[in-house]
């Protein structure tokens, strides 16, 4: 016989009853001395949750599992900010001014009829660059609750780069930036690219030198703009014409 969720808690016993063809079916006998009671089995949980994503504000952080439930488990998902929670049922969250300078974690826990519960915590990621919003607060009474709405992330100025000189082996493109176009004290980095493919030596450089690897491929410039605070921005110039 196999237990289900509803003797949870019960005493088990057993009764046998004895028939045969041709003869009277006995009656019940004595019940056997009881077992139990009966404890709520151990659910299965994945060997790990990990966070995906970028940890800064207006970034999407996602939960990866490592592993399965047992069958039918009913999850519940925690965001934490250093050990406060901060948002859940969801595997996703958009982190927001309210996080930055904390360590972000996730715990899910998973429940099922007759069984104990279980939690995965995954480690923390972060801290999440920028300073935390203060709230204040009237020590005086109790603090008013108020809805702020929508939360917006700032945004960054930004320009998109634009690529001068010829496309062609031996020469040299130089991708121009403006800096002064982006929001103050921004951090700029600059990645090129043929045919789609990343060219390693040109990462960080604003000026790269074609070789024969790159002939026949149109080339551009990926800039990555970040600052604390602020979501990143991804400006790319146009391609180039096929190196010649």
């Amino acid at each position: 016989m196999s237990l289900a969720a509803a003797q949870v808690g019960a005493v088990v016993t057993a009764q046998v009853q004895v028939s045969a063809p041709g003869r009277a079916t006995s009656a019940w006998s004595a019940a056997s001395p009881g077992v139990g009671p009966v404890a709520r089995a151990v659910l299965r949980t994945p060997d790990a949750v990990r966070v995906d994503g970028s940890p800064e504000v207006g970034q999407r952080l996602s939960a990866v599992v490592t592993g399965s439930w047992t069958e039918g488990t009913a999850l519940t998902w925690t965001w934490l900010a250093d050990g406060e929670p901060f948002a859940g049922t969801v595997g996703a969250v958009v982190l927001t001014p309210a996080q930055a300078g904390a360590m972000i974690a996730v715990r899910v826990t998973g429940e099922l009829a007759g069984h104990l519960p279980g939690v995965v915590v995954s480690d923390p990621v972060g801290p999440v660059p920028g300073e935390p919003i203060d709230v204040p607060t009237d020590p005086t009474g109790p603090a008013e609750v108020v809805d702020p709405g929508p939360v917006v992330a700032a945004q960054l100025d930004s320009h998109r780069p634009r690529l001068v000189g010829t496309p062609r082996v031996g020469r040299r493109l130089v991708a121009k930036l403006r800096p002064g176009r982006w929001t103050a004290g921004t951090t700029l980095t600059v990645r090129w690219y043929a045919g789609g493919k990343l060219i390693r030596r040109g990462t960080g450089h604003t000026r790269l030198r074609l070789t024969p690897a790159e002939r026949g491929k149109r080339i551009r410039v990926v800039v990555v703009g970040k600052k604390p605070g602020y979501p990143k921005v991804e400006r790319v110039s146009r391609r180039t014409v096929r190196v010649r």
